[in-house]
């Protein structure tokens, strides 16, 4: 090898090690401390978000037992968080290791005591603090550096740690939010469900429930925004998820906006605000996931079942118009959403609701109420 290799290397080796190190931290730091989305090229959690959820897909996509691809799913979330800590701790390890190894070659200590193997070792006892005493640092300055990476590995767990709590919280609220929309929407949740169940009460109780939507939206999309993995995170009832919950809100809302016959507490108004703020939540999440976004019709509503809709969506406080018009509108809304709807559908393997609902009862009973909550205790 020629000198003037021989003379960077210690250099090479501090350096790549200082700019793992760095990396990995800041890493950490814009995933989970910083509460938005960051806007760069080259960071570690989200390809490995992406190949681990290609995996995923792969495997739940070819096997044929329903209980191993829900088994699959639902361990993905959780799952892959616990191993991305894994992936930054041996990352921050890696890099104390280069580190080492470079100031030993600096310092001319010999190759047996600062092999980048021993250098590993070192760096991961003193990365977890296990204290094993069986590797020491040589030199003042490779002290200096174990004791730092004590303290970086200390922290970075603590903080990382710390903040898990936040993030599961985040999707305590959400499925709060997805139960206050499906516990509305009929024993087979649908946005006719939600409707029956309006037609009879006073405009007035429908707005305050966009209202109420609106808000849960608006922490939706701060939720993603901060923390994009809360996506892959399934419920814990059946028949329910974000997606159909987000899903029900927009179809209510595009149904209220085009076909309300009659609007004395600003229902139309409110059903368009939560209506923007809805789609606003899939666009970004759709972003963020690099998703591929296919136009077009997706027929989860014919003519015939919109003047169904109309025809069983029917009391003193709510009638609905099926004409022409209100037709064309609604296709027109329909083509701002559906699209981004089917596309996370199909990339999170979540059902979307229809339309109409499938039975001919549209709220649960109360013997039912009671089955279906002893089966999810």
């Amino acid at each position: 090898m020629p000198p003037f290799v021989l003379k960077a290397m210690p250099a090479l080796f501090i350096v790549l090690g200082l700019l793992i190190v760095f990396f990995a931290m800041w890493d950490g730091f814009e995933t989970v401390v910083v509460p938005r989305t960051v806007r760069r090229n080259i960071r570690v959690a989200p390809y490995f978000f992406r190949m681990t959820w290609i995996l995923a897909s792969w495997f739940t996509r070819h096997v044929k037992s329903a209980k191993a691809k829900d088994a699959t799913l639902s361990a993905y979330g959780p799952f892959v968080l616990v191993l991305l800590v894994g992936v930054w701790a041996m990352l921050l390890m890696t890099g104390f290791a280069l580190l080492q190894h470079g100031i030993g070659l600096a310092v001319n200590v010999p190759s047996k005591q600062h092999s980048l193997g021993s250098e590993f070792y070192l760096s991961g006892t003193t990365f977890f603090t296990l204290g094993m005493g069986d590797e020491k640092p040589v030199g003042a300055l490779a002290r200096a550096v174990t004791v730092f990476e004590a303290g970086i590995g200390f922290g970075f767990l603590a903080v990382i740690v710390g903040y898990l709590p936040v993030f599961y919280q985040a999707f305590s609220r959400r499925e709060t939010s997805a139960l206050l929309v499906t516990s509305r929407a009929g024993r087979v949740p649908s946005a006719t469900g939600v409707l029956q169940k309006y037609a009879n009460v006073s405009s007035e109780a429908l707005r305050e429930i966009l209202e109420k939507w609106e808000d849960c939206t608006a922490e939706l999309l701060e939720n993603y925004i901060s923390y994009p993995i809360l996506a892959f995170y399934r419920s814990h009832q059946d028949r329910q998820s974000w997606l159909a919950a987000l899903c029900i809100m927009l179809d209510t809302c595009s149904i209220l906006q085009v076909a309300l016959d009659e609007d004395e507490e600003g229902v139309d108004v409110q059903a368009e605000l939560t209506y923007n703020m809805a789609v606003r939540v899939l666009v970004v999440i759709s972003t963020i996931s690099r998703l591929e976004i296919s136009t077009g019709e997706h027929g989860r509503l014919t003519h015939s079942q919109f003047n169904r809709l109309a025809e069983e969506v029917s009391g003193p406080k709510l009638k609905l118009s099926s004409s022409d018009e209100a037709w064309t509108e609604l296709k027109v809304l329909r083509a701002s959403y559906e699209p981004y709807l089917v596309a996370l559908s199909q990339a999170l393997f979540l059902e979307l609701p229809d339309f109409l609902a499938k039975g001919d009862e549209p709220s649960s009973s109360p013997e039912e109420t009671v089955r279906e909550a002893e089966t999810i205790a």
